[in-house]
């Protein structure tokens, strides 16, 4: 039990707060340490002078442990401290100023992680790795991983108002720009001076190895007028696919298709198809009456002519097989135009598809027996075509 001095060997002014002096054995106050009892905006503890400092200390095991608090002009710090067998590290956790708040200041190896409800990482640093992960661990070598945890989760940044922003979409695995206006919304800049040196965008599919895959689409979408609903349409699309099995053996053509909406259906309008397939530009909408010049290379005993190609079409037949070839004429309708010339040394027969008539006969009509002769047709009512053979050109 203590014993309180006689008031003559007490020292103290008013709110200080008195500690024992060893050398006049007095209770002696300062102005450094004082206390304010509670006057309406609560009690006032005070720690003043230069360089004032609040330290914690957990001597009590083999190592000794400390905390600390201390001001020093503008920036007041927070360190941990290990003492081990007669070394001390000391770490600077966190510097406030007026101006900024900087956690490891001094650079260490030090990790911080802010942990939510159900959600350890919620954000967390890897401070040896320089790795910033939100919602999950941090992969190696990305400087930011989110949503490590593979939840159902959307990131979202908004732009200047509630309906410009980045949207990646957990649930669907999208990702959309939203802006007003008819600014340009996305641009690959490359600032390379070289002369292969452009920006490229690649559409990779992963699996895509049959015949008819798809690799990969892009599409002109709008939201009707007057629809009242985000509910989108899709108007035009270019996309990609796979053509295997081929005369090469196996090998893998490509095929770029162009469709358009025809009476709310998506249509496929323009074919092209690669050189093993056939080298061929197909117009396969009667709405479009292109011109077109189509090579067309004979693999196959006879080749169907695609009927759409015919609205003002030249076509190039390379027969380059030892034997005949046979090239048939679609479903006619007036108006359609037509010229097929032969680049190889074999005849080309022309045929009428089903009950197709070529100058009033149902039968094969004219063999184009020599290299570079040419047959022009020309469809003057549904069904019926008139044809004429011209000379070598």
């Amino acid at each position: 039990m203590g014993v309180i001095p006689p008031p003559a060997d007490i020292t103290v002014g008013d709110t200080q707060i008195a500690f024992g002096d060893g050398s006049s054995n007095k209770l002696i106050g300062s102005d450094d340490f004082t206390f304010t009892k509670d006057a309406g905006s609560g009690p006032h503890v005070r720690i003043a002078g230069n360089r004032p400092f609040f330290e914690i200390r957990d001597d009590d095991g083999t190592d000794t442990y400390s905390a600390d608090f201390q001001q020093s002009g503008a920036s007041m710090y927070f360190h941990i401290q290990k003492i081990a067998s007669g070394s001390t590290t000391r770490t600077e956790m966190l510097r406030a100023q007026p101006s900024s708040f900087v956690i490891n200041d001094d650079g260490a190896d030090v990790d911080f992680r802010l942990e939510g409800v159900s959600q350890a990482n919620l954000i967390a640093t890897n401070a040896n790795d320089a790795l910033v992960s939100i919602g999950g661990s941090s992969d190696a070598g990305a400087i930011l991983t989110v949503n490590k945890s593979y939840a159902d989760k959307n990131f979202i940044v908004y732009g200047d108002n509630a309906n410009s922003f980045f949207n990646f979409d957990a649930a669907n695995d999208t990702f959309s720009i939203r802006g007003a206006g008819d600014n340009t919304m996305l641009q690959l800049f490359s600032t390379g001076n070289g002369s292969t040196e452009s920006p490229c965008i690649d559409l990779y599919s992963r699996n895509a190895t049959d015949d008819a895959d798809n690799l990969g689409k892009i599409t002109w979408s709008a939201r009707p007028s007057g629809s009242g609903s985000e509910v989108t349409k899709h108007f035009t699309e270019i996309r990609s696919e796979i053509v295997s099995n081929g005369p090469g053996g196996g090998d893998y053509d490509g095929k770029l298709i162009i469709g358009c909406i025809t009476n709310n259906v998506m249509k496929d309008c323009i074919v092209l198809n690669g050189e093993e397939n056939g080298g061929t530009v197909n117009i396969t909408d009667a709405s479009f009456p292109l011109l077109s010049r189509v090579n067309v290379n004979q693999y196959s005993a006879s080749t169907t002519i695609d009927d759409r190609y015919c609205w003002g079409g030249f076509v190039n037949a390379n027969m380059s097989d030892p034997s005949d070839r046979t090239l048939t004429l679609p479903a006619g309708l007036a108006g359609m135009n037509i010229s097929i010339q032969t680049y190889g040394s074999v005849s080309a027969i022309i045929d009428a598809n089903g009950s197709e008539k070529i100058n009033g006969s149902a039968s094969a009509w004219s063999v184009l027996d020599t290299q570079y002769s040419m047959a022009s047709l020309y469809c003057y009512s549904d069904g019926y075509w008139s044809a004429a053979v011209g000379g070598n050109t």
